[in-house]
């Protein structure tokens, strides 16, 4: 493994946890409920191709205060 092969989120005090990819035509590419999984930029056992793919992150803390993250992650 190389220098930044995988994606991942590092947020602390979490009670539930939700991490999905989609491509820009928005299939569901990967999806995880544990965040010690991250997502190594394959789906269905083959390297995605070079593009931008969004991340969507669903988080309930501790606390019970909930944040949705949405952003553009580049696989290279």
């Amino acid at each position: 493994m190389g220098i930044n092969d995988i994606f991942f989120s590092v947020l602390p005090r979490l009670k539930t946890y939700q991490f999905n990819i989609y491509n820009s035509w928005g299939d569901h590419l990967f999806a995880t409920g544990d965040q010690s999984i991250s997502w190594n930029g394959y789906y269905k056992n083959r390297l995605c191709q070079s593009d931008v793919y969004i991340y969507k992150i669903r988080v309930i803390f501790l606390n019970n205060s909930e944040e949705n993250y949405i952003g553009l992650v580049t696989l290279v």
